[in-house]
């Protein structure tokens, strides 16, 4: 997850890749200006019934991020990977912190995921939601069900969709962007 430099493993011929692996790679010529960064998820042997989300960062980051996850100002830089069907939908640079209240101090956390002109481009652009109008987003969460981690993790989402019709727009936008 960390970003290639000069003193980076250097490879000139293929390798085998055997099981999930994330890759960052870059071109690097002292006499000219480093490549940007290109990340792959293999994401190899994994039942893909649902989608999935990649979030590629460096390590010492995320140790960080989760050390001092009540830190409210820490965001890091990472790239976020969708996959459905085992398709790549999109690959984004963006920001990622810890977000929410209890979920926090648990073991599993939420994140927000920003998308901002100094970690990538300002928006991300596709269609998350078969069942909103929305294809442009300025951030996303990944929530982790908050109190309800411990057990089915999907109580809110669950009460928030059973609501649905009941909801006005705007309270829908709150929720799903």
């Amino acid at each position: 997850g960390s970003v290639p430099n000069v003193n980076s493993k250097k490879y000139s011929e293929p390798f085998t890749i055997s099981s999930t692996t994330v890759i960052n790679a870059r071109t690097i010529n002292k006499s000219e200006v480093a490549s940007d960064v290109e990340t792959y998820s293999f994401i190899l042997n994994e039942q893909d019934y649902l989608p999935i989300v990649s979030i590629v960062m460096d390590d010492q980051d995320f140790a960080t991020m989760d050390h001092y996850s009540y830190d409210t100002e820490l965001q890091f830089p990472c790239t976020i990977q969708y996959f459905v069907d085992g398709n790549l939908q999109f690959s984004q640079p963006c920001s990622i912190a810890c977000f929410g209240g209890n979920a926090r101090s648990q073991y599993k956390k939420s994140y927000g995921l920003r998308f901002k002109g100094e970690f990538g481009d300002n928006n991300l652009e596709y269609q998350m939601f078969a069942n909103r109008d929305n294809s442009v987003y300025d951030s996303l969460v990944l929530r982790t069900g908050s109190n309800d981690w411990a057990r089915t993790i999907f109580r809110d989402i669950l009460s928030t969709s059973l609501m649905d019709e009941y909801l006005n727009e705007k309270y829908k936008r709150v929720i799903y962007d």
